[in-house]
């Protein structure tokens, strides 16, 4: 499946529900999320643009991998995504480090799932290490169009969005 998503930093958690409400959007869950990030020793996944990730959204367990597409648009992020649910969180994470995969990064967070339309906005709130993090949003829609939409609705500008991966949200507020 294709994965085009945004993300908008330093927004009112508040003022976005309020607005999701507003517009009839539908509220999924509020759950804590953990993300392990796994990569070989050798950093092959990363450095192709590549991300394989296992993470707990409240009792579900999810396995991803996620590789680039072709995308001209700065300001969304588009990748293939694959996921399957998984029974057992330590058997799979056994399972990706007996195939020579090790886990390069750990991230907590509290995640809003709100469902508009064929797309979900998502308000992201880390914790722990990164709690200094301000509230962002990521909108992850169908189409490019549905998404700028979706910003311009929620009153946000299309220059608002970044295609920034969880990575580089980091590092953006490391460097401030």
């Amino acid at each position: 499946m294709k994965e085009i998503e945004s993300k908008i930093i330093e927004v009112d958690k508040a003022q976005v529900e309020a607005r999701l409400k507003a517009l009839g959007a539908i509220h999924e869950f509020t759950a804590p999320f953990e993300a392990a990030y796994f990569d070989g020793a050798d950093g092959r996944l990363k450095s192709n643009g590549q991300v394989l990730r296992l993470r707990m959204e409240g009792d579900v367990h999810v396995l991803t991998f996620k590789s680039p597409v072709p995308n001209e648009n700065p300001s969304v992020k588009m990748r293939e995504e694959l996921e399957v649910r998984v029974d057992n969180r330590e058997v799979a994470r056994k399972i990706l480090e007996g195939l020579g995969f090790i886990a390069t990064w750990v991230l907590s967070k509290q995640r809003t799932q709100w469902k508009l339309g064929a797309s979900h906005v998502v308000i992201e709130e880390y914790i722990d290490q990164y709690a200094h993090i301000p509230t962002f949003i990521e909108i992850e829609s169908p189409s490019v169009p549905e998404l700028e939409g979706i910003a311009v609705d929620l009153g946000f500008s299309i220059h608002d969005l970044k295609n920034w991966s969880a990575e580089e949200l980091v590092r953006h507020y490391e460097r401030k």
